[in-house]
């Protein structure tokens, strides 16, 4: 941290903006390195970028040469070195974002066939009426819903919904509402009275921003 340009800009800061590598003797005799604040025990300094195409991963210090100072021929197998290094970390970090991506890919695929064993299996038997149902979301979930239910009196009732946006959050809405209209279908038969307290119960669990 003590190594600084004549500016105050830090030697490594200055590598991995520019991507330029910085070559010095003793940077306490070098114009461009701050003399107060060189570190009196550096005698040579040769710091170089890791970078690859798209960006800069950090830099490689090298500080006091085994046989005097650095030399241009150092830079050029330090630079190498260097370019071979950031390659490793680049291709590591695509292969942890590629493993991430299977990760949430899976958990993904898991809450949809969740999702899709909560809507009805079988379609109910009503006399004279084909009844069937199918939900096929855009994503491996979504907030598409419907379901149907036995009322009083041989009657038959249905509901279909749809939860503003689409993907896991959608999802999760429409499995609450679902658990909240179940609860209560039994208590409120009526259907108004058990919109109105559905409605209620989202509100305050949800905000205002999803409906």
């Amino acid at each position: 941290d003590r190594l600084r340009l004549s500016d105050g800009t830090r030697v490594v800061d200055h590598v991995a903006t520019t991507r330029e590598a910085c070559l010095a003797g003793a940077p306490a005799a070098a114009p461009r390195f701050d003399r107060d604040g060189a570190d009196p025990l550096v005698q040579s300094l040769l710091v170089v970028p890791l970078a690859s195409r798209e960006r800069t991963l950090g830099v490689l210090m090298l500080v006091n040469s085994a046989v005097g100072s650095f030399t241009a021929q150092d830079r050029e197998v330090a630079l190498a070195i260097a370019g071979l290094a950031a390659i490793a970390m680049e291709n590591a970090h695509l292969h942890a974002e590629s493993l991430e991506r299977e990760r949430l890919q899976e958990q993904l695929r898991v809450a949809g066939a969740i999702q899709a064993r909560l809507l009805p299996r079988q379609a109910p038997a009503v006399t004279g009426v084909s009844v069937s149902g199918a939900s096929r979301p855009c994503e491996e979930s979504g907030g598409d819903y419907f379901d149907w239910f036995p009322l009083d009196g041989g009657r038959l009732g249905f509901c279909v919904g749809d939860v503003s946006g689409h993907g896991i959050g959608a999802a999760l809405l429409m499995t609450t509402a679902r658990a909240f209209l179940r609860a209560h279908l039994d208590l409120l038969p009526d259907a108004s009275r058990l919109l109105a307290r559905l409605n209620a119960l989202l509100v305050r669990d949800m905000g205002g921003d999803k409906f």
